[in-house]
């Protein structure tokens, strides 16, 4: 379910997204970026409470190491 949460976030920010394609006859099935941002982080959480897993605890965790990190980028950013 994550998966498919992801991909409905990928297509709600193609549909914001005048520059990107999207298949026009299916726009009503694309909800806001906002609901399928809140989509993926309701599933996300829902796996880290089967799993026994803290998200606060991992996010914190994994931003300590984040922040000690070399970002080297080959591109720029745009």
């Amino acid at each position: 379910m994550l998966l498919e949460e992801t991909g409905e976030l990928a297509k709600a920010i193609r549909k914001a997204e005048t520059k990107m394609s999207i298949d026009v006859n299916k726009l009503q099935n694309y909800g806001t970026i906002e609901s399928e941002v809140a989509d993926v982080f309701f599933v996300l959480a829902a796996v880290c409470n089967k799993l026994n897993i803290n998200l606060f605890d991992a996010l914190m965790e994994k931003e300590e190491i984040n922040c000690k990190r070399d970002w080297c980028f080959e591109r720029p950013l745009e």
